[in-house]
Formats: structure tokens, sequence, C-alpha cells
């Protein structure tokens, strides 16, 4: 019998070797042999580079701040929950986040793994969709809140990935403080 298989061992050599060498350049041979697995194991599991990749990025949205996808009465402290959870995951995976912006739109082996962030995202939109029902935040589109909150995370990642040291660490209290301003909330 054949020893079982850690599909976790897959997912972390798949994204070692995403995060080490892009997207494009990323193969199932490097992913199989980063494992120690078969190359065959790799397509029986998940069928083709995509849909392995998009299981990694399944598993790493699903460590992004769950427990901040859980909306309280206490909207402020939610955003700082995902906003921690948002710069907590460019932290460790942002060569993969850019990589994958910058080839998503363009690259059809991406196909399988563009609607794992966006539903990552739609999770947050879930928490202010929340808290705009019950009145504790202003707004009516919760796309729109949630891209207005992490897109200067996602910027500031962005220079600071091309000048490291020229942008400061995010305060997340700071940041929703900004955008609770900017989004005209009744409550903190």
């Amino acid at each position: 019998m054949p020893a079982a298989i850690d599909p976790d061992r897959i997912l972390d050599a798949a994204l070692a070797v995403w995060r080490e060498e892009g997207f494009r350049a990323a193969t199932t041979r490097k992913v199989a042999a980063r494992a120690g697995v078969g190359e065959m194991t790799l397509f029986r599991r998940y069928g083709d580079k995509g849909k392995l990749m998009a299981a990694v990025m399944a598993r790493e949205a699903e460590r992004f701040a769950p427990e901040a996808m859980t909306p309280t009465e206490d909207v402020a402290a939610d955003l700082r929950a995902i906003v921690a959870g948002y710069a907590e995951l460019l932290d460790r995976l942002g060569s993969v986040v850019f990589d994958f912006l910058l080839h998503a739109p363009t690259d059809p082996a991406l196909a399988a793994v563009r609607p794992v962030p966006l539903a990552a995202v739609g999770r947050a939109a879930q928490v202010i969709a929340a808290h705009q029902a019950a009145g504790r935040l202003q707004g009516s589109d919760p796309m729109a809140a949630v891209l207005a909150l992490l897109g200067p995370s996602l910027a500031g990642a962005l220079v600071g990935r091309a000048q490291p040291g020229a942008i400061p660490p995010f305060d997340p209290v700071d940041m929703v403080d900004r955008f609770l301003d900017g989004w005209k909330t009744q409550a903190r």
C-alpha cells in the first residue's frame, strides 16, 4: 500500500515554487520534486497547474483572518481585524499576490485561480454589508468599501517592495479610523 500523501506538503511546495519563481516559471515538475511526490500524483489530485495553484490560493485565502470574517457589533474592531489579516497576508505572500495581479488578466492558466481572491475579498465585503444593514456603517457598495479599506495596504506593500523602507508599516487602527471618517460612519 502506498504511503499517504500530505496535501499540505504539496500545497506548501507549490506555494514555495510560485513565490520563488513566479507563476509562469513554476512547473508541476518543480512542485512535485519539492514535495517529494511524482508529477502524476499532482495531475491525479489537481488536474493541472492552474487547479493546483487555485488550491494553494484557496488554502491561503482561508487563512486570511477567518476570525475577522464574522461580524460583531464593533465595526472598528472588525475592520481592524480585516486590515491586520490582509497586512499579514501581504507580508507572507506579497510576491505571489503581485505575480497573480500581474498575470491574471492575460494568463489562461490562471483562470482557475482568479475566483479565489475575489471570494476572500467578498467575505470581507459581507462583514461590511452586515454593518451597513445594522446601521453602523453607511455606503451602498460593500465591495467598493472593502477595496477602499484594503487599497492603501496593497499600495503600501507594492511601494515597499520596490523601495524597501520607504513606507512605514501601516497601523490598522489609524487605517480604520481614516476609513471610517471617509465612509461617514454613525458609530465607532
